[in-house]
């Protein structure tokens, strides 16, 4: 954390936390630094069950680490085609072929994992809220959707993305 917080607290600029801060007692530390603190949350809200099984076809390079999935979802408003197609061969652009994690594959440990996030991460959202600094957005078209986040930060901030202090929840 002292890394994150010596990095990210430079006076040359903005910077985006993914995945930090996690619990609201992180997010008070962040708004508060002196130089450069955290100005607004962006918070992609995706429902459970879409995490669920996106989290279902998650692959990944062990070459270069890209990330690839290979589950689509076309219902409730969603659609998220996959990224790789049913009979495409499962091989990253470098040539590597894709593994799934594997703490992807069982399934207590994907729900373990969403109900730590419930009750440790989701206060981080109300804390940014409560303050007027959360930046709701629902990503139905999934990775294609990343324009319509930058537009809806632009419009608020009347800046782009890469020039706010902007901590991903």
């Amino acid at each position: 954390i002292s890394t994150i917080c010596e990095k990210a607290a430079t006076p040359h600029g903005s910077y985006i936390l993914d995945g930090y801060p996690r619990t609201a007692g992180q997010a008070l530390d962040c708004i508060s630094w002196k130089t450069n603190p955290v100005t607004a949350a962006v918070f992609v809200d995706v429902p459970s069950w879409v995490v669920q099984r996106k989290i279902s076809g998650r692959l990944v390079c062990p070459g270069c680490g890209k990330g690839w999935n290979n589950v689509g979802i076309d219902e409730a408003g969603f659609d998220m085609p996959p990224l790789l197609h049913e009979g495409q061969d499962e091989r990253c652009s470098c040539g590597t072929g894709l593994v799934r994690r594997g703490d992807d594959q069982d399934e207590q440990v994907v729900q373990a994992r969403l109900r730590n996030y419930e009750e440790k991460t989701a206060p981080v959202i109300d804390f940014f809220e409560e303050r007027d600094m959360l930046i709701r957005f629902t990503p139905y078209k999934g990775i294609q959707d990343a324009p319509n986040l930058e537009a809806l930060v632009w419009k608020r901030y009347k800046s782009p993305v890469l020039t706010g202090n902007l901590s991903p929840v």
